[in-house]
């Protein structure tokens, strides 16, 4: 019994700013840009569902508050800067994102960008924890995202989704923030928070708070983090004179910080649709 997930939206997705996208039947039959958003999905034993790609609004403030709940972050932050990271995200036109949602406007997935340096110290209270974590870092590209007054803008990359959302969803959401990104050229790079098993960290049960390591992670509780941490240990691998990938920011290592630049986040989200496609 092969049953079928619809997508069914207004061009890439739907902009905050009403725009008419024209595009010949031709060049829509040429098109071959990742998941085609008007495209059926047919996976065994899914209902059929309409996945909605938009930008992030107020509506979907409890549904992002919900998922970050349940990411690595909410390791690391209290529950007042989780609400108000979420708010941020859902609310503040400053941010940059694609959140996908179904009915009732309930988000199951999104990927959202915050600019570390857009928002003064005690501006956020989500912000400043984010910062407090990067600023004991060992690693100058992570010390240098904690400061408001860097003279580069640095992107905090908040994602998360639930349970059993399609890989072509999470990688379509990837590429249409990347899409929305290219378009605003702001950040010098990218900070991430994974979750998985450090390789370094059964050496010493007295582990560090931080310490630097090039390689970071052995393997990450997601597919997506995965590409994300090998992205920037082969950053790393072709510039060792930079600063390392990823610092760790647990005890017991299974949370590190890492940092990407333009190129190896690009990099990262064409690894995450190919993957997506097996």
């Amino acid at each position: 019994n092969i049953l079928k997930q619809v997508m069914n939206i207004e061009g890439p997705k739907r902009k905050k700013e009403e725009e008419d996208v024209e595009m010949s039947e031709e060049e829509e039959e040429e098109e071959d840009d990742g998941m085609r958003l008007d495209s059926v999905i047919q996976e065994e034993g899914v209902e059929d569902i309409v996945f909605d790609f938009d930008d992030p609004q107020e509506k979907h403030f409890d549904s992002i508050r919900g998922i970050l709940f349940r990411n690595t972050i909410a390791k690391c932050v209290n529950n007042i800067a989780l609400n108000d990271l979420s708010d941020l995200i859902a609310n503040d036109p400053a941010s940059a994102g694609t959140v996908v949602e179904v009915a009732d406007h309930e988000v199951i997935c999104f990927a959202a960008v915050v600019n570390l340096q857009h928002y003064n110290s005690g501006a956020n209270t989500g912000v400043d924890a984010i910062r407090n974590i990067l600023s004991l870092a060992t690693t100058d590209n992570l010390r240098a995202a904690a400061s408001p007054d860097s003279r580069n803008n640095y992107a905090f990359l908040a994602r998360g989704y639930l349970v059993n959302v399609p890989p072509k969803i999470i990688a379509t959401t990837y590429r249409l923030l990347r899409d929305d990104l290219a378009k605003m050229q702001t950040f010098r790079g990218f900070i991430l928070l994974v979750r998985g098993e450090d390789p370094t960290s059964h050496h010493s049960k007295s582990t560090p708070a931080f310490k630097k390591h090039a390689t970071a992670i052995a393997q990450c509780d997601s597919f997506d983090d995965d590409c994300f941490v090998a992205a920037a240990s082969e950053h790393f691998s072709l510039n060792p004179t930079s600063s390392s990938a990823a610092a760790s920011i647990s005890p017991g290592g299974r949370i590190s910080a890492i940092y990407l630049d333009i190129a190896s986040f690009s990099a990262a989200v064409d690894e995450i649709i190919q993957l997506s496609e097996l």
